[in-house]
């Protein structure tokens, strides 16, 4: 029988935050060991800097803004991680999250799908309808944008409307979910979106003008309680900080110590960024000076955290994995090998590194033991903000006893595990950049990878490696067929190296490949550059926004756009181009796909 196979995705995880790159203790010494039968990389970069263009092209093993990008996510495309697994004859097992609007597109290639959250609709609204509703406030939507609009709103009917009858119907998928679930009006939820599809379809012209005349006040953001928020006490929380006081303290106190003096932003730095400040009079000038104070006291704003309403809204790394230990993995179809995917959230912007939705006074005092003698022993010899590495810490712990957990089932040696990170993070506040998320530094884009095959003999790939490769690398590995529709490429072949790395994303917000700009970067030893432009707008029309000499400014502190010969860089440029070219023809040849659909969102096959 084939291996089975299990994908860690690890949020917001930077390439040089694992091991010893930025501490002189390593935060993930459980990673690290598994290297001697592991593959991994020191040039792989995402595709984009958040997770909705991220896992895009991580989970199809395409590039991101093919198939019209991720304004449907993976929905279009002819081949997800489940797909490829499927056809390879796996039992394919989700753990996922409903706002990541996985349709029937996506979810007829799952045998066994568990929810572990509610649905968001604030997610949807900030990523896709809140760009409709600016516009709205400002003139009438024009055709295109009215049929888009129609298309996301027809799919977050059927992926919400499918998870309250899932609830009702099938309560073995959302079993982990039986604690938080008694807080929320299912049947009334469901009919209330079931009325609200009906009226939709009823008018969809006029329903559309009422959504959007409504905004945030509309039922929609009454509809969902199903909140991991229930699962926690505020006050166990406090005990916990009160009992484990010089722990806490200590991370206040060594994360003073390194941020104060190791980011702070130098003297010739401050000076240009206030002679660029006067000039344009933008303030975002200075926000790196903002971004070097919050890291430093970064610690207050996560305890301040603790006590809003939906600090978190996934459950922790060992909440899920107590789910699959106990319940997803013994009750697989032992017939044949599983694939299994799960995200893991602890190094995201809701920063955490402990076990906060289990209230179990052994389990905190060992979690805290681990993490106190991590604090101990590195001291203030690190780059950044402590409680991101942390998180990492408590990652690395956590994905440890699952592996003991697969030795003890006699899994583990013939499991391939795959642990990767969709993206990077600005929340490190190492190096300290004005823009956070929405930029083309570094630290939002290298990520690590690590794939870990029984008997393998370690590899170190040190060429430039996208997202998309990740797929048919980990699939080459334990010898299986890849898809045709791969754009990416296995790790292990003979391979031409790439010159350079180029990266594609919609910027924030709506990502809206017919009337926004699509936010390019290209980057190689010398030089990183932006570059938005308009799909149909030529590609000279569009701006070149940012340039940074790698060699002589390694951090990527000072923008020389205006400075620089664009001879030096039009190398780079003429790489964005050829992208840009493809990327018009491949969007163009979708959407006239999309507008013969009736109904649905066509796969591009």
């Amino acid at each position: 029988m084939k291996n089975n196979a299990i994908m860690f995705m690890m949020d917001s995880v930077i390439m040089d935050s694992v091991s010893t790159g930025r501490c002189k203790v390593s935060p993930t010494p459980f990673l690290d060991s598994l290297r001697k039968e592991g593959l991994w990389t020191t040039n792989l970069y995402s595709h984009g800097p958040y997770t909705d263009a991220a896992t895009r092209s991580l989970y199809t093993g395409r590039n991101t803004l093919d198939d019209f990008g991720y304004f449907f996510k993976l929905n279009a495309s002819p081949v997800t991680h489940y797909k490829a697994f499927k056809d390879n004859g796996y039992e394919t097992i989700g753990f996922y999250y409903p706002y990541y609007m996985m349709g029937k597109n996506v979810t007829q290639h799952i045998d066994k799908l568990y929810y572990k959250a509610g649905f968001e609709f604030g997610s949807e609204w900030g990523g896709i309808f809140n760009y409709y509703y600016d516009i709205r406030k400002k003139r009438s939507l024009n055709d295109d944008e009215l049929f888009m609009l129609n298309k996301r709103l027809e799919l977050m009917f059927e992926v919400w409307i499918s998870l309250y009858d899932i609830i009702i119907n099938e309560p073995d998928m959302v079993q982990n979910m039986n604690d938080i679930l008694q807080f929320a009006d299912i049947n009334k939820g469901l009919e209330t979106l079931l009325s609200e599809k009906q009226k939709y379809e009823t008018d969809k012209e006029a329903y559309i003008e009422d959504f959007l005349s409504k905004g945030l006040d509309h039922v929609f953001t009454t509809i969902n309680d199903i909140s991991i928020d229930n699962r926690i006490s505020r006050d166990y929380l406090n005990s916990v900080k009160k009992k484990h006081s010089s722990f806490f303290n200590a991370i206040k106190r060594n994360n003073l110590k390194a941020n104060i003096l190791k980011t702070m932003p130098s003297p010739k730095r401050i000076v240009k960024a206030l002679g660029n400040y006067l000039k344009t009079k933008n303030i975002n000038e200075l926000e790196f000076l903002k971004n070097y104070i919050g890291g430093s006291f970064f610690y207050k704003q996560v305890y301040e955290r603790w006590g809003t309403k939906r600090w978190q809204n996934m459950p922790s790394t060992q909440f899920q994995l107590n789910f699959v230990q106990n319940k997803i993995l013994p009750n697989r179809d032992k017939s044949k090998p599983f694939f299994l995917c799960m995200n893991i959230e602890e190094a995201h912007n809701n920063l955490c590194f402990f076990t906060y939705d289990i209230q179990d006074d052994r389990l905190m005092d060992e979690e805290i033991g681990v993490l106190y003698d991590y604090v101990q022993k590195l001291g203030s010899h690190f780059k950044g903000n402590l409680i991101y590495y942390l998180g990492l810490r408590y990652m690395d712990y956590c994905l440890e006893k699952f592996c003991n957990y697969l030795k003890k089932e006699g899994l583990w040696d013939n499991t391939t595990i795959l642990f990767t990170a969709d993206h990077g993070s600005s929340y490190s506040f190492y190096p300290v950049h004005n823009e956070r998320v929405n930029n083309f530094h570094d630290e939002c884009y290298h990520i690590p990878i690590l794939i870990r095959h029984p008997g393998f003999k370690q590899k170190e790939v040190t060429t430039y490696q996208y997202s998309k490769d990740i797929l048919p690398t980990y699939m080459d590995m334990i010898g299986l067929q890849l898809s045709p529709y791969f754009k990416g490429r296995s790790m292990l072949r003979d391979n031409e190296p790439r010159k350079c790395i180029v990266t594609e994303y919609m910027g924030p917000g709506c990502p809206d490949m017919i009337e926004r700009k699509v936010w390019f970067s290209a980057r190689d030893e010398n030089y990183l550059i932006g570059y938005k432009v308009n799909l149909f707008s030529g590609f000279d029309s569009g701006q070149l926004c940012e340039v940074y000499d790698r060699k002589r400014d390694e951090k990527e502190y000072y923008n020389i756009v205006n400075k620089i010969e664009r001879g030096k860089i039009q190398y780079l440029l003429d790489e964005i181009k050829v992208r840009y070219d493809e990327l018009s023809k491949d969007t163009v040849e979708y959407y006239d796909k999309l507008k013969a659909t009736e109904t649905g969102i066509p796969i591009n096959y």
